[in-house]
Formats: C-alpha cells, sequence, structure tokens
C-alpha cells in the first residue's frame, strides 16, 4: 500500500505542478499587460504631446488640431486608465489563485516528504 501512496502522491504532484505552471503563466501575462497600457499611457504623457512654438502661431494652433489632438489623448488616457483598473482587479485574484497554487504544490511536497520519511527502514544505532 505505501508505493501505492507514493505514486498516488507523485501523481498528484505532477498535476498540481502543472496547475501552479498556468497560474505563474496567467499571472506573466496579466504583467505584459499592465507594460503594455502603462507604455501606452506613457506616449499620450502632456510632455510628448507639448507643440514647440517657435513665435508666433502654429498651423495645428491656427486649425485647432491641438485642441483636437488634447481632446483625442485625454479620452485615450481614460480608456487606458479603465483597462488598467480592469487589469489590476484581474491581477489581484491571479494573485491569490498563484498562492493558493503555491501552497497546494508545498503542501503535496511536505506529503511526499513525509511519505519517504515513513516508508524509509529505520537503521539500527
Amino acid at each position: 500500500m505505501t508505493r501505492t501512496r507514493t505514486n498516488q502522491l507523485a501523481r498528484i504532484a505532477d498535476v498540481v505542478a502543472v496547475g501552479y505552471e498556468a497560474e505563474q503563466a496567467k499571472m506573466r501575462r496579466l504583467l505584459r499587460q499592465e507594460e503594455e497600457l502603462l507604455a501606452r499611457l506613457d506616449d499620450l504623457s502632456p510632455a510628448r504631446a507639448r507643440i514647440e512654438v517657435g513665435g508666433g502661431l502654429d498651423p495645428a494652433s491656427l486649425t485647432g488640431a491641438d485642441l483636437r489632438w488634447q481632446t483625442w489623448a485625454e479620452a485615450r488616457r481614460k480608456e487606458i486608465n479603465l483597462s488598467l483598473a480592469r487589469l489590476r482587479v484581474e491581477q489581484a485574484q491571479a494573485k491569490s489563485d498563484l498562492a493558493k497554487a503555491f501552497g497546494r504544490s508545498r503542501a503535496v511536497e511536505g506529503l511526499i516528504r513525509t511519505e519517504r520519511t515513513r516508508t524509509q527502514p529505520t537503521q539500527p544505532d
């Protein structure tokens, strides 16, 4: 029965390891998405949007293009920030799921260690 239990624990460990790896992959994907959103937000920063005026009114100001661009950029910032907020909620859940998967992994490792210790023959002193 002991060998059967060890084999069962090994199979359980394999399944738990796959689950843990899947949770890690999910978290990596979410972190990449966050980086992409932050980069997009940075691209819209006011410093990048400044129009250098060399001395009079430039064509963008005269046509109102700068105001339209600022309005467009503000709308994009709002969309990106909303996506970022949703993503961070998803990350919080993924972090919790990852912690649970990590705990399962460690618990199974502990069970395997205990089983191995229990089944090892005792050596006389």
